[in-house]
């Protein structure tokens, strides 16, 4: 097996058992707790005892012989298919279908998704869903059918999205190593250059460069240039060594000269008196140079560049030193080509880091943004069930407004997941029409009259402009929009939004004088999941705001334009297709003259 698959598994493993152990800690101490939902407590030990048995016995096993013999897959399906029922056992004396560890579920579903392939994976959640919906039938205990969907669904989508970050780690481990492979491979090959070009394998492109000129110069040859290929018709000098007169960078014209010559046929050039009236030869004529050679520097049978050198010295240039200088520049070759890959291993491990703290942050951000809610709603139906004659209607209704605040939220976030999915894969099409977008724009923000209640808006230029858009998606955008304003600046910030036309079409802009937005994170604003500062400290959300509204003027084949200045606030700007005709002029009731 793969080094990094089976290192990737043994972490797994790990990690696996940790995580039961902490499991094991806390339902041993949960029939012991006030508002303990465990009925049957004698039941509940016993499936907790089941369950540190297995733990200590798989972590007591030698897993990496395992993994090496084949045998690692079959334990690990049989370990999660165990595990599943399990969590389904510790749900009949907890409440069944009901019980609030249902959520032990997604550990087992977060286990199996980073663990295994896509058809294990539907296998197990498959089992989960029976064993559930098997638990709530033998019980009597099922919930609504909204709650069981809403369940279900959050389940599966906790498998799909580890699913993708975990094949994500897997690949950008697999191409780490088949660089760094690569890498090696040239490095030791270098290794073996004469003493002369010895130092060519370095590994970084400037002094790979710089090491290949020397190597030159050890041979006698005081000026040397390496000139690489710009076009068809140019090249240009990336480096040189013993110029009196500075001529790095210097365009030369290909299609007469030396340099042109070894670029179109590949063979080396040597020449006993230096053309004088040669362009090509410039770089390194002016330096009183006499014997001059010209040596091709291919990488995968292409001339990617030529190695140019010149000496005062008489008799140093014979044919028949051709292989030597050809042989230096297949050493240059291999220094460039594994300079180059070397950094791609560079930026390999940088996309993997970056995955490992996007794989993090978005585990700590869906903790939070659906077991937040999922908590709220718990506790706020526990205590009406419970405590429904010992509340007053004031509580009952505060309660109430909580729940509900929060399926509102849960319902905002898988939709505009699933819209997101939909988008991306094609299977949503805007509906164009002809939108009023002083009424579009009002009837948005009275639904974030909330929201935006501490903050001063302004809205000019949108009575009486029709544009030609999908109402519901542009609703979607400008809510987004505006709701990123109420979430990131502070109460009393200037949000403007105005309207204005250009060249047929309408040009609108969302501006507020808040913070604004840190160079760092504007480059990355539109990623899907993609969120700034640290997790305890900023805004709610899952990041797919900003990805929602890009992904949907895409749809209109338009593009939204954000820029920022910290301290002063962020403009967000997208045009639209003016609508041929107009409407009758009508005065928005939220619109203010600017």
């Amino acid at each position: 097996m793969d080094t990094q698959l089976k290192d990737y598994l043994l972490r797994t493993v790990r990690i696996g058992v940790l995580v039961t152990v902490a499991v094991v800690a806390l339902l041993v101490v949960l029939p012991w707790l006030p508002g303990t939902p465990v009925t049957d407590r004698t039941a509940h030990l016993v499936v907790v005892a089941v369950i540190a048995a297995g733990a200590l016995v798989i972590g007591r096993l030698p897993w990496p012989s395992l993994i090496d013999r084949g045998w690692g897959h079959h334990l690990l399906y049989l370990w999660s298919i165990g595990d599943i029922l399990l969590v389904t056992a510790l749900l009949v004396p907890t409440g069944g279908a009901d019980s609030p560890l249902f959520w032990t579920y997604a550990l087992t579903t977060v286990f199996f998704a980073a663990s295994y392939p896509l058809s294990g994976q539907g296998t197990l959640v498959a089992l989960t869903v029976t064993c559930y919906l098997a638990v709530g039938a033998v019980t009597d205990t099922m919930p609504a059918v909204a709650d069981v969907a809403e369940r279900l669904v959050l389940l599966g989508l906790i498998a799909w999205m580890c699913s993708f970050l975990s094949r994500e780690l897997l690949d950008a481990a697999a191409g780490h190593a088949a660089a760094r492979d690569r890498a090696e491979r040239h490095a030791a090959l270098l290794a073996q250059v004469a003493d002369s070009a010895r130092h060519v394998h370095d590994l970084d492109p400037e002094r790979a460069k710089l090491a290949v000129l020397t190597a030159l110069d050890q041979l006698g040859f005081h000026t040397a240039a390496l000139v690489v290929r710009v076009d068809e018709d140019s090249c240009r000098v990336d480096a040189a060594t013993g110029l009196t007169v500075d001529g790095e960078h210097d365009i030369i014209p290909m299609a007469v000269g030396v340099v042109g010559e070894v670029f179109r046929t590949g063979r080396t050039i040597m020449l006993e008196d230096c053309p004088l009236d040669d362009p090509s030869v410039a770089p390194i004529r002016e330096e009183g140079v006499v014997e001059f050679v010209a040596v091709p520097i291919q990488v995968n049978d292409a001339v990617v560049a030529v190695l140019l050198g010149g000496t005062a010295e008489r008799g140093l240039v014979q044919q028949d030193q051709a292989g030597e200088f050809e042989l230096l520049a297949g050493f240059a070759a291999q220094a460039l080509e594994n300079a180059d890959r070397f950094r791609a291993e560079q930026e390999a491990n940088e996309r993997l880091a970056e995955l490992d703290a996007m794989k993090t942050d978005f585990l700590a951000t869906v903790s939070r943004e659906l077991r937040t809610p999922l908590t709220v709603i718990a506790g706020a139906g526990r205590m009406l069930s419970t405590e429904w004659d010992s509340i007053d209607d004031r509580t009952r209704q505060e309660l109430l407004v909580q729940s509900n605040a929060s399926v509102d939220h849960l319902s905002r976030v898988i939709r505009t997941m699933l819209d997101l999915s939909a988008m991306q894969a094609g299977q949503l099409r805007p509906d164009i029409v002809a939108v009023d977008l002083g009424q579009l724009v009002a009837t948005v923000l009275d639904g974030l009259d909330d929201d935006l209640a501490r903050h001063q808006v302004v809205v000019s230029g949108t009575t009486d402009v029709v544009v030609m858009a999908d109402r519901g998606l542009l609703a979607r955008v400008l809510d987004d929009l505006l709701r990123n304003v109420a979430v990131y600046t502070p109460a009393g910030t200037l949000l403007a939004v105005t309207a204005r036309p250009v060249d047929g079409e309408v040009e609108v802009e969302v501006l507020d004088r808040g913070p604004g937005i840190p160079p760092a994170v504007l480059d990355g604003l539109g990623t899907p999941f993609l969120r700034a500062g640290p997790i305890n400290t900023r805004g709610r959300g899952l990041g797919l705001g900003l990805a929602m509204a890009k992904e949907t003027l895409r749809l209109h084949d338009r593009e939204l334009v954000i820029a920022s200045t910290p301290g002063l606030g962020t403009r967000c700007r997208l045009t639209l297709p003016a609508a041929p005709t107009q409407p009758a002029p009508r005065t928005s009731r939220r619109s203010l003259t600017a």
